[in-house]
């Protein structure tokens, strides 16, 4: 919650660890004492708020997609994840070919000069179901 962030300092969480590991060999707590407080940081987890689709799934509140431009985020702009998971680039990864798959469902058999602009809002509104599922 938001009170916690503001309360949040790295000599509070310092003194947290020293008291939860209070019955390690002292050795642990020498090695926390010599962590630069300047070196640690928070990454706050909070939920999302959820709403249901039209077929009664559960969906964070984040429009990958205006819905009115062909545009639409990917990787970690619309999955929630912290910095130190290092799975932005992955989940990005994972993102672009599931995009890919749909696009190509509309390009094979297709002249490229026919797709409208609602083909392609309808890519990726099936994009999303996809890979929301």
């Amino acid at each position: 919650n938001e009170d916690a962030v503001r309360q949040w300092n790295s000599t509070t969480v310092k003194s947290k660890w020293k008291e939860k590991l209070s019955d390690f060999p002292p050795e642990v707590l020498n090695i926390i004492d010599c962590i630069p407080e300047a070196s640690i940081y928070a990454n706050c987890v909070c939920d999302l708020e959820l709403h249901y689709d039209e077929d009664e799934k559960l969906y964070p509140i984040i429009p990958w997609s205006n819905g009115f431009e062909p545009v639409v985020l990917v990787g970690d702009a619309v999955h929630a994840m912290t910095p130190s998971l290092g799975q932005g680039a992955n989940v990005g990864l994972e993102d672009a070919l599931e995009l890919g798959s749909v696009l190509r469902n509309i390009i094979l058999g297709n002249d490229i000069d026919e797709i409208t602009k609602n083909d392609l809002l309808a890519c990726i509104n099936a994009f999303q179901r996809a890979r929301n599922a």
